[in-house]
């Protein structure tokens, strides 16, 4: 084999391997950002989460991972549960005073665990907000 065909051989050789090495590594191939964000951040209290993958207690967040990917996940898609996701890692990141109004965001779009987490923070400027969305979450369940 002369040495031009030896290195697009190996080339070749090389890019096969690449998916099985990075199994092996336990790396994972996500599809989109949110799907990421859904692995990074996804919280066994949300009904919603997607299911594919398990639940991430606030202690597992990787914030570096789940905050590039969250971002990413709602700038591109905004739905209620990226919010939610977002602002669950942006909360253990220490920022709460970003975290919140996202959460509420999510929570004002009727997503159930972000209306859980903001009746829950106890924000005393709005304790009849929390009182009727503790209410709406009790009838959903």
């Amino acid at each position: 084999m002369n040495p031009s065909s030896a290195r697009r051989f190996a080339a070749a050789l090389l890019v096969g391997l690449l998916p099985s090495l990075s199994a092996l590594a336990g790396d994972r191939v996500y599809h989109s950002p949110a799907e990421q964000c859904d692995a990074e951040a996804g919280s066994a209290a949300d009904a919603a989460r997607n299911t594919a993958f398990p639940p991430v207690s606030a202690e597992q967040i990787r914030i570096g991972v789940a905050l590039s990917a969250c971002r990413e996940a709602y700038k591109h898609g905004g739905t209620p549960r990226s919010a939610y996701q977002l602002s669950r890692v942006l909360e253990k990141a220490g920022q709460r005073e970003r975290a919140v109004p996202i959460l509420k965001e999510a929570a004002d779009a009727g997503y159930a665990a972000a209306q859980a987490e903001f009746a829950s923070i106890g924000n005393g400027t709005e304790l009849a907000r929390e009182v009727s969305l503790l209410t709406k979450t009790a009838r959903l369940r």
